[in-house]
């Protein structure tokens, strides 16, 4: 195991101050991207922040023979795979009833879908606090964790005080542009109590989920040094 100090290598300071400069970067302009004013130029500059978070983690994976760089590029295209189940949802919504059978597929990949990157962030994590000796990262995924299970929460409390079968109409007269979706709004909730409650817990899942990204930025701010599997020289010849 070789230790490496920031200070002796330019390439790894580098590496981390893309990483944490493009976080402060994307969480400033996702606050700004809800001002009409400036807000398509903000969701430009998070996608620019994006791919600069990207590039840090690239070289920062690459010097410190890890593979976080890997698990970051799993995690994106397990997203999009999720944004492709939504997007068929829709569509299948929009062409009439809804088998059964159909939700039943989609319950099972959006499960599979969340599973795979709360798996995928805890490994990301877990690297993180095993090459730089920082306890920062495990408990950034803590609060992850416990804000995904304060949305499942929040989802069934929601559910259990909307009538489910009226909510399916109206979503599907919205898809459908009628305007006499509307007029049913009111008569959605039944249970006002267990909404408020909800709606209290979502509150709390947006807290558990900002504090995990700010654990997360401060374990990087605090990276001082890496431990680094020292890669065995490749034979030459074959005795």
């Amino acid at each position: 195991m070789k230790v490496i100090h920031l200070e002796a290598s330019q390439e790894l300071q580098a590496a981390k101050n893309a990483m944490f400069r493009s976080l402060v970067t994307l969480f400033i302009c996702y606050l700004l991207s809800v001002v009409p004013v400036v807000g398509l130029i903000a969701s430009v500059a998070m996608l620019v922040a994006t791919v600069w978070y990207f590039i840090g983690v690239y070289k920062f994976s690459k010097l410190t023979n890890s593979s976080l760089f890997q698990s970051h590029m799993f995690m994106v295209l397990i997203t999009l795979g999720f944004m492709l189940v939504l997007a068929m949802i829709i569509v299948v919504a929009t062409q009439g009833e809804v088998e059964a059978f159909f939700i039943g597929v989609v319950g099972v990949v959006y499960i599979i879908d969340i599973l795979l990157v709360i798996w995928l962030f805890w490994k990301i994590c877990t690297e993180f606090s095993a090459l730089t000796n920082l306890r920062q990262f495990m408990i950034a995924f803590k609060f992850y964790i416990g804000s995904f299970f304060l949305s499942v929460i929040g989802i069934v409390m929601m559910l259990m005080a909307i009538d489910l079968s009226l909510m399916i109409s109206i979503f599907k007269e919205a898809l459908a542009q009628e305007s006499s979706y509307m007029s049913q709004i009111d008569t959605l909730v039944i249970n006002s109590s267990l909404v408020y409650v909800s709606l209290l817990i979502f509150a709390l899942t947006l807290v558990s989920t900002i504090l995990s990204f700010v654990f997360y930025l401060l374990g990087i701010a605090k990276i001082t040094n890496v431990s680094v599997k020292e890669q065995r020289p490749k034979s030459d010849s074959v005795q």
